[in-house]
């Protein structure tokens, strides 16, 4: 990450790509994954659906750093990635209603 000072204020760069872990409440696994900042968050949702098997529309994702401490949680379909506290080996955890995996 690069910080710098100008006249027009503070400028953060980070690397446009993250790794993190994905782990779910559904599936006893957990996956490394890289991920581009710029998706947003539907989209994410969408790559981790191919992943968990359960549906974006019932996808919750809760980010925990690497003490496992929740972070954030991501929400708002057309907000980035970027947007969130999302860092380097950073855990994305997905949570599925029982309207993907009915009784």
């Amino acid at each position: 990450m690069e910080i710098s000072s100008s006249s027009s204020g503070v400028r953060i760069v980070t690397a446009p790509l993250v790794n993190v872990r994905v782990t779910s409440n559904v599936n006893n696994f957990t996956a490394e994954k890289r991920f581009d900042r710029g998706l947003t968050i539907a989209d994410l949702k969408g790559r981790l659906e191919m992943m968990t098997g359960g549906s974006a529309g019932n996808m919750s994702l809760q980010v925990f750093d690497t003490s496992e401490r929740l972070v954030d949680t991501l929400t708002g379909d057309t907000t980035l990635l970027g947007a969130f506290c999302v860092e380097e080996n950073y855990r994305i955890h997905t949570t599925h209603t029982r309207a993907d995996y009915p009784a």
